[in-house]
C-alpha cells in the first residue's frame, strides 16, 4: 500500500517523460501559467476562513455571543492547529499524488468554512478553527512539493511568489463579498459563498488547471545543490530556517494586527485613516512578493536575501520605535513601507530557499516542519506584543521586534561562518 501510494506522483508525470523533447518543451513552456494559477487558487483556499472572520466578526461576535476572549481564541487556535499539523501533513504531501493533496487541501478548507457558516455558538466557532488550521497546515507543504516538481528551474521564484499572493486573493474576496451577501441576508452567507468558491475553484483546477500542468521540469531535476552557505547540513539548514521562520512569524503576525491600532491610538488618526497602514502593508507586500520571487530566479544565493531581508526589517521596525518615541508620522509610514517591501516577502525567500536546498524527496516535510515555526510565531506574536504595549508601552514592544529581526539576521551570519568553516570557501 505504502509503495503504490509512494508511486502514484511519479506516475502522473511519468508518460509525459515518453514524448519527443520538443513537443514536451512546448508543453512545460505553456504549463507554468496554468500552475500558477492552480498554486494560487491552492494558497487561497484556507485563508478564506481567517480573512472571513476578521471581516464580518463584529457581527458575529454579537450573534454568536462571544466573549473578547472567545473570539480572540480564534487565531490562537488555528494557528496553533496549523503548527502542530504541518509536519505530519508535510510528510504526507511528499507521498500522496498531486492530485490527492489537492482534494485534500479544499476539502479541509471547505469543512472549516461550512462548520463556520453552521456555527450556533462558541463551541462551532472554535471547531471552524480547528479544521481551518489542518487546511492552513498543508497548503504551503503541497505547494511547495508541486513547485519543485513541476515548475521550470528558471521560473521557480516567479511561481513561489504567485502562489503566494493567494493570501491576498483571499482577502480581497473576503473584503468586497462577504459584508456585501451578509447586508442582503446574513453573515453566515459570507462564508457559505466562501465554501461555494473553493468547490468551484478545486472544479476548475481538476478538469483544466491540474492536467496543463503536469509537465516536469527538466525530468522533475532540482536545483537543491547550488553549493549556497545554508548547506552546512540537511539537518542544521532545517533548523536555522525554522528558528528564522518563528522569530519572522512572531514580527509580521504582531505589525499585521497591530499597526492600525498603534497609529489611532499614538497619532490619533481616525479608524479609517489608521486602517490604511494596513492597505499600504498590504499593497507593498503584493509588490514585495513579486519582486523577490522575480530576484530569486536570477540570484541562487539565499543565505544573502534571508540576510538582507533580516536586516531591511530590524531597519523598519527601528523606524516605527522612532514613530512611537517622538510622534513622528512619517516614520510611521516610512517603517510601514519598508517593513511591507522587506518582511511580508519572508516566506516567499523561506520558501525559494528550501526548494534550492533540499532534495526533492524532503521538499513537503522540511516545508512542513519551516511552516511549523511560522504558524509557532503566527500563535506567539500578537499576545506578546500586547503583553509588552500594556507593560511597557510601543517604543519597548517595537524594539523588542527590531531585536528579533536581529536575531534571525544573526543566525544567517553564524550559519554563513560554519559553512565556511566547514567548507573552507568564504562566504559570498
Amino acid at each position: 500500500m505504502t509503495d503504490e501510494v509512494t508511486a502514484e506522483p511519479a506516475r502522473e508525470v511519468s508518460s509525459l517523460r515518453q514524448e519527443p523533447t520538443a513537443k514536451r518543451g512546448h508543453r512545460n513552456n505553456g504549463s507554468q501559467a496554468s500552475l500558477a494559477a492552480m498554486l494560487l487558487l491552492a494558497v487561497a483556499a484556507a485563508p478564506l476562513l481567517t480573512s472571513g472572520v476578521s471581516v464580518v466578526g463584529p457581527t458575529l461576535r454579537s450573534e454568536l455571543n462571544l466573549s473578547r476572549a472567545q473570539f480572540g481564541l480564534f487565531a490562537v487556535v488555528i494557528f496553533s492547529v496549523a503548527a502542530a499539523v504541518s509536519v505530519p501533513l508535510g510528510k504526507l504531501s511528499d507521498r500522496i499524488s498531486h492530485k490527492t493533496g489537492l482534494v485534500l487541501n479544499f476539502t479541509l478548507a471547505f469543512a472549516a468554512l461550512m462548520v463556520l457558516a453552521t456555527a450556533t455558538s462558541a463551541a462551532g466557532f472554535i471547531a471552524s478553527a480547528v479544521v481551518g488550521g489542518a487546511a492552513l497546515g498543508i497548503s504551503n507543504p503541497l505547494t511547495n512539493r508541486m513547485v519543485n516538481v513541476l515548475a521550470h528551474p528558471a521560473h521557480r521564484g516567479r511561481i513561489v511568489a504567485t502562489k503566494q499572493v493567494g493570501v491576498q486573493v483571499a482577502q480581497v474576496i473576503s473584503a468586497l463579498i462577504y459584508p456585501m451577501v451578509a447586508g442582503l441576508l446574513n453573515w453566515r452567507a459570507g462564508p457559505g459563498i466562501g465554501a461555494f468558491l473553493v468547490v468551484v475553484a478545486l472544479g476548475v483546477i481538476l478538469a483544466w488547471l491540474l492536467p496543463r500542468s503536469l509537465f516536469p521540469a527538466k525530468d522533475g531535476s532540482s536545483l537543491h545543490a547550488v553549493g549556497d552557505e545554508i548547506r552546512a547540513s540537511p539537518r542544521f539548514g532545517m533548523i536555522v530556517l525554522t528558528l528564522y521562520a518563528v522569530l519572522s512569524g512572531i514580527i509580521f503576525q504582531a505589525a499585521f494586527l497591530t499597526l492600525p491600532l498603534f497609529a489611532h491610538e499614538v497619532f490619533a488618526l481616525t479608524p479609517g485613516a489608521a486602517a490604511l497602514t494596513g492597505a499600504v502593508l498590504g499593497a507593498a507586500g503584493l509588490v514585495s512578493r513579486l519582486a523577490w520571487g522575480t530576484m530569486s530566479d536570477k540570484r541562487q544565493n539565499a543565505a544573502s536575501a534571508l540576510l538582507l531581508v533580516a536586516g531591511l526589517t530590524s531597519i523598519s521596525l527601528l523606524l516605527l520605535v522612532l514613530a512611537a518615541m517622538y510622534t513622528a508620522e512619517w516614520a510611521l509610514w516610512a517603517g510601514t513601507v519598508l517593513y511591507g517591501v522587506s518582511g511580508t516577502a519572508v516566506t516567499v525567500v523561506l520558501t525559494s530557499t528550501i526548494l534550492l536546498h533540499f532534495p526533492p524527496a524532503r521538499i513537503g516535510r522540511v516545508s512542513g516542519v519551516v511552516a511549523l515555526g511560522t504558524f509557532a510565531g503566527f500563535a506567539l506574536g500578537p499576545m506578546l506584543f500586547g503583553f509588552m504595549v500594556d507593560s511597557a508601552g510601543y517604543p519597548v514592544a517595537w524594539t523588542a521586534l527590531a531585536v528579533c529581526a536581529a536575531l534571525a539576521g544573526c543566525l544567517i551570519v553564524v550559519t554563513r561562518a560554519r559553512a565556511s568553516g566547514g567548507t573552507g570557501t568564504p562566504g559570498t
